[in-house]
């Protein structure tokens, strides 16, 4: 695959957001979602929400029915 000086910027931006975290996924996690509360402060960018009920259909440990068997 050729090279993307694009995506080789962001990884770059990515790998030095992470260090000021000390590559701690928990911290950064925690620097992302107060980010986010920010922005949606903020209001210039729209956020989906959760769904308040699970959509019709399979319950996350439910199967499929299996037809023909």
């Amino acid at each position: 695959m050729e090279p993307d000086p694009a995506i080789d910027d962001i990884r770059e931006i990515r790998r030095q957001i992470s260090a000021e975290f000390g590559h701690d996924p928990r911290r950064l996690m925690a620097h992302y979602m107060e980010y986010q509360e920010q922005l949606k402060r903020e209001g210039k960018y729209r956020f989906v929400g959760v769904p308040e009920t699970e959509p019709a259909g399979l319950e996350l440990n439910e199967k499929p029915h299996q037809s023909g068997a």
